[in-house]
């Protein structure tokens, strides 16, 4: 299991004195609990061990803390998540050089996961793409599991995509027909997919917001 955002306090502290209202610092700890799980997959997925995946990631946070005014969301510049994937990088080959080859093969699991994960893409960056989507996969089914859990069509969604239960079994248990079932299925992984696009999105402006307030900071 990779080590939660809440295993990293010195990162915390370290960074606090950079953060002067509480504001800031709500703004920062919602920055880390989306991104240093995805540093934490993406270094596993690379071969770091659970110690040198905790370093790794506390060193990058303090490198974006470093480093994020100078991030300029525009049309011309990558999108943030490429933005944190070059210092994430930097820091694994000083760290870990080895590990940064492209010889790793990112590990997979879940039938959907790897569905909604990028296409054609290999090596080090398509595991970051792969770990960054698979965290807003797991984001977009957690919101939408506290939103639907009661209704039959997350049961079918449920059943039959994330326990992959025979969706035969399960349409006749709920007392529906099997196209009922593959319909109302249907609307729920389009609304995941949905789901999935605003999270990164809403992930995308997050950091732009805490660019800015770094850049305010700096001034």
């Amino acid at each position: 299991m990779a080590p939660s955002s809440s295993n990293f306090p010195d990162t915390r502290f370290t960074l606090i004195r950079r953060l002067p209202n509480a504001e800031d610092l709500a703004a920062w700890e919602t920055f880390v609990s989306i991104y240093v799980p995805v540093i934490c997959s993406f270094a596993l997925s690379r071969g770091c061990s659970t110690d040198q995946t905790a370093l790794l990631a506390k060193s990058a946070m303090i490198r974006v803390a470093e480093a994020i005014s100078d991030f300029q969301p525009n049309e011309d510049q990558p999108r943030f998540r490429d933005w944190l994937f070059s210092l994430v990088m930097e820091e694994l080959r000083r760290k870990h050089p080895d590990l940064a080859l492209d010889s790793h093969e990112i590990p997979r699991d879940g039938q959907m996961a790897r569905a909604l994960a990028d296409a054609g893409e290999e090596g080090p960056v398509g595991q970051w793409n792969q770990e960054y989507r698979r965290m807003a996969y797991r984001r977009a089914v957690q919101e939408m599991e506290l939103e639907m859990a009661d209704t039959p069509a997350w049961e079918v969604f449920r059943r039959t995509i994330l326990e992959a239960e025979d969706p035969e079994s399960v349409a006749a248990e709920l007392g529906m027909t099997l196209g009922a079932a593959y319909l109302a299925r249907s609307r729920v992984l389009a609304k995941l997919r949905e789901r999935i696009a605003a999270i990164e999105i809403d992930w995308e402006s997050g950091a732009a917001q805490l660019s800015e307030r770094f850049s305010d900071e700096s001034t």
